[in-house]
């Protein structure tokens, strides 16, 4: 019973797979498989690090009920001495942080509720025979579920739990305290909290916080159209500091309620209206009303043309993403506010929101565009990024809906060719000179023709490729589900439900393909084309244990491709989604997960929701001599320390990699491991008449830092002190100087280049000639001048009429730019000034008095400014003898015609 439904609808791609080939087209049925494995066993690969970031798991849910079989009594507990525990609270649902508090909504058995919804609305055209869903890791019940026989709804507009919501239980609210490290249940004793279906959205301002989410009838409606009227979002409020209950209220306006962001001294949210269309509301209530009407009050500030999901800021805007159904009139996609005024949107803003952006922008198919939804979206880099959601198989049956294809040919060129999973978009230069780009997707998709009823390869409408594939090239990735950037990285979590894939997929093989080998055959051949360049994987099982779960994927900066952070939901590989991410003093994850019947949190996998917090790595690098002998021998050993979390050194055997760009280890660069957390690595000096700077760099899975070592030949008095080497991204300043240098500023052309900078004072007069009255010498060393527009240097304290002078190739020489304001002086270092930026791969600067006899300024070239000055001198050779040789000619002329 059971198994003949999900078989025929879930795993229809297995059925048809195992079909003849002698019912299709079989070269273009192959060439479409081909199509997906060629792109999709590419990047089937372990992360480049295994180690990048420090896990900890703050909160876990609790076993909360026993079960024992489908549709039987469920036996007192836990703890359960019949039965087994199963652990309901499937999903970390919203979360926001407050403080030192994080507060936090759950959903319970959120897969089986949805899955239920969509079988109700598939049941008005399809009569469904009543089933339930059982594996190894979880149960879906639905209308055999003993608590939908006993639950009594609290909504008077609902009489019984619908079958589809049978697996539903009351969600959960929450207050886990960072500092304490307790977590405190705060769901209030209020009747609408039986009517929520989960806490899907969580903010807060001014000392309030609101969670909520939609009511029970609102989530399930479609399946009954004469409920619409009582469906509604249901809000609940509480005080931020003492966690005290100020009430709920239930919006009957509005259908879905998503996500809440803070943009000024305003918090917005965007909602599903009971138009089929979106609405962005902006909160107005007074934080000081006891009245629960007074305190959540909402102005409606934006209209969209279908559900409101996720918000983000950029430039002074609000973009919102939407969820357009595939009957809906819309197509998912993006929309961009006005410039927000002070004081925040009002409703004057209505209709003043623009579409930049829908999936036909994308999709070259237009019915497939119609099965897009907009995922998770955020602010990075100038850009607004944000993904797709690809539901598996909302594709297929929107193409089925349209179409209607009856024959057995069609319905496998359908399900091939309307296969998608999650894309990476990113935009900017909004309003006057937009430009959006494809991040992750595919350059070319299978779109249908409807008037030659065949499938061919079309280029997407939006552009080109820049950086990796759809899915980050795993075919399960269907929900972008989370973004945020943390640590200057913008990371991506996904929803992959390769796990209950998998598990399903034991329970259906043997017992629908009993009787069938050729099945077996065909379905297993189809597996393996994903897996053709990984022959280790099948022969290690635990191996897909490194990819089943959600994916956790991070763009380091914006001009590169996603590395992946981890593939197997955070090491819990049943945690199929990431479901939210908040950053505060680490990156803080909520997943999502499937396995209710997965219930020992202490073993590898489990179910149930997870609060997770991530930290970066940091790496700490030293000398044990600052500087050496520039004689080509000598050597200095460079130590790295790594650590991750709150101080905790790094396992043995993590790489680390020293780089260099003066002097050597041997080559440019050399790969060491830890031991005790610590790397180490040997420095040779570069042979040089003159000082050199070598900076340093240590790195380890894109976490990076960097240490001076200077190169100084023998016959330089003195030495260097108080060295300090920072670095600056894109730009910006630092004030982490050595004495005497109290701020170095570098203007970069792009924003994500990095740049070390090294300061440090000598002892005694660095340069070949002698300057009077000199009171200090510094050095300034920029590792890579590359796509620096501007360096500014600050020199203090100082006198009005001291001076700086730089050491250029004959002596000190005064530097061109320079001006004294507040007892410091600043010099001004581009490509038009004396020195010029190429100077600054090492440079020695001195502050003298202003009795100081002047140094005329020596002009100094580039490598550029030299070539240009040898083509004008040949330029100017070549014309002195033409003119000579046409002077002789003129000459020899006059002569002939005397």
């Amino acid at each position: 019973m059971l198994m003949r439904f999900f078989a025929s609808v879930l795993f229809f791609s297995f059925f048809i797979l195992s079909s003849s080939t002698a019912y299709c087209q079989a070269m273009l049925q192959e060439e479409i498989i081909q199509f997906w494995n060629s792109h999709f066993n590419k990047e089937f690969t372990t992360p480049d690090c295994t180690l990048t970031m420090h896990k900890e798991v703050l909160a876990t849910s609790d076993q909360d009920e026993c079960f024992k079989e489908i549709g039987l009594p469920y036996p007192a507990g836990p703890p359960c001495n019949e039965g087994q525990a199963k652990l309901n609270q499937a999903y970390l649902f919203s979360m926001v942080k407050t403080r030192s508090d994080i507060w936090f909504g759950t959903s319970a058995n959120q897969f089986c509720t949805v899955l239920g919804t969509y079988i109700a609305t598939i049941n008005q055209m399809i009569p469904i025979e009543d089933f339930a869903l059982k594996t190894e890791s979880f149960v879906c019940e639905f209308g055999f579920s003993s608590f939908k026989n006993q639950f009594v709804p609290t909504n008077p507009n609902l009489s019984e739990l619908p079958d589809s919501l049978g697996d539903w239980r009351p969600p959960k609210i929450f207050v886990y305290n960072t500092q304490t490290k307790v977590r405190t249940d705060k769901t209030p004793n209020d009747p609408l909290v039986q009517d929520t279906l989960g806490i899907r959205a969580s903010g807060a301002l001014s000392n309030i916080v609101i969670l909520g989410g939609p009511n029970l009838i609102a989530s399930f409606f479609q399946g009954d159209p004469s409920l619409i009227d009582h469906a509604a979002i249901n809000l609940f409020a509480f005080k931020a500091d003492t966690g005290e209950y100020l009430g709920s209220k239930a919006f009957p306006e509005y259908l879905d309620i998503r996500k809440w962001i803070v943009a000024g001294d305003c918090l917005y949210s965007a909602v599903r209206s009971k138009d089929g269309k979106g609405r962005v509301l902006k909160w107005i209530g007074d934080s000081n009303s006891t009245d629960i009407n007074e305190l959540l009050k909402f102005e409606e500030v934006g209209r969209l043309d279908a559900e409101g999901a996720e918000l983000t800021v950029l430039d002074g805007r609000l973009f919102v993403s939407t969820w357009a159904t595939p009957t809906d009139e819309a197509t998912s996609g993006i929309y961009m506010s006005p410039l927000i005024p002070p004081g925040g949107l009002t409703g004057a803003h209505m209709e003043s929101w623009t579409k930049i952006w829908g999936a036909e922008n994308y999709e070259p198919d237009p019915v497939l565009a119609r099965a897009y939804f907009m995922g998770a979206m955020t602010a990075y880099d100038g850009y607004v990024y944000w993904g797709t959601i690809n539901f598996p198989l909302v594709s297929f049956l929107t193409h089925m809906m349209v179409y209607e294809p009856t024959e057995t040919e069609d319905l496998i060129l359908a399900f091939l060719g309307s296969w998608r999973n999650i894309s990476i978009f990113r935009a900017k230069g909004f309003p006057d000179n937009p430009v959006i780009e494809v991040v992750n997707g595919l350059d070319m998709l299978p779109a249908y023709s409807p008037a030659d009823k065949t499938w061919s390869l079309q280029p997407n409408r939006t552009g080109p490729v820049l950086y990796g594939l759809s899915g980050f090239g795993n075919i399960f990735n269907s929900y972008t589900w989370t973004m945020e950037v943390y640590g200057g990285q913008l990371y991506v979590g996904t929803m992959d439900w390769s796990f209950m894939a998998y598990d399903v997929g034991k329970m259906l093989f043997d017992t629908i393909f009993d009787d069938c080998e050729e099945c077996r055959e065909k379905i297993t051949a189809f597996v393996e084309g994903f897996l053709a360049d990984h022959p280790e994987i099948e022969q290690n099982a635990d191996l897909l244990n490194m990819f089943l779960g959600a994916d956790l994927w991070r763009f380091s900066r914006s001009d590169v491709h996603a590395l992946p952070e981890s593939l197997n939901g955070l090491g819990n590989y049943a945690a199929y989604g990431l479901r939210n991410m908040l950053v505060d003093d680490g990156l803080y994850i909520g997943t999502a997960n499937v396995a209710n019947l997965l219930a020992d949190t202490s073993a590898i996998p489990h179910g149930g929701w997870e609060l997770i917090r991530l930290t970066e790595l940091a790496v700490t690098v030293e000398t044990d001599k600052t500087s050496i002998s520039a004689d080509g021998l000598s050597t200095a050993t460079i130590t790295a320390l790594v650590t991750h979390g709150d101080g905790i050194r790094v396992p043995d055997g993590t790489s680390v990699t020293f780089s260099t760009d003066h002097g050597s280890f041997a080559s440019p660069s050399i790969t060491t491991t830890t031991v005790n957390g610590v790397a180490t690595a040997t420095l040779t000096s570069e042979a040089s008449g003159d000082v050199l700077v070598a900076t340093v760099i240590a790195r380890v899975c894109g976490v990076r830092n960097g240490v001076a070592v200077f190169f100084i030949p023998d016959d330089t008095p003195g030495g260097v002190d108080g060295i300090h080497t920072v670095e600056i991204i894109g730009s910006g300043s630092t004030e982490d100087t050595t004495p005497g240098i109290v701020e170095v500023a570098v203007k970069s052309l792009l924003h994500t280049l990095s740049h070390y900078v090294t300061t440090a004072q000598y002892t005694d007069n660095p340069c070949s000639g002698a300057l009077p009255n000199a009171q200090s010498y510094w050095d300034v060393h920029l590792d890579d001048v590359f796509e620096l527009e501007e360096v500014k240097i600050t020199f203090s304290p100082a006198q009005r009429g001291d001076k700086i002078y730089f050491c250029g190739y004959s002596g000190w020489r005064l530097c061109s730019s320079q001006t004294y304001r507040n007892g410091g002086i600043e010099v001004t270092i581009n490509s038009c000034t004396n020195p010029d930026l190429m100077a600054l791969s090492g440079l020695p600067f001195a502050l003298a008095g202003s009795n100081t006899p002047l140094a005329m300024p020596v002009p100094t070239m580039t490598g550029y400014g030299l070539v240009f000055m040898a083509l004008l001198a040949a330029g100017l050779a070549c014309w002195i003898l033409l003119s000579r040789r046409s002077r002789r000619k003129i000459g020899s002329k006059e002569a002939h015609s005397l």
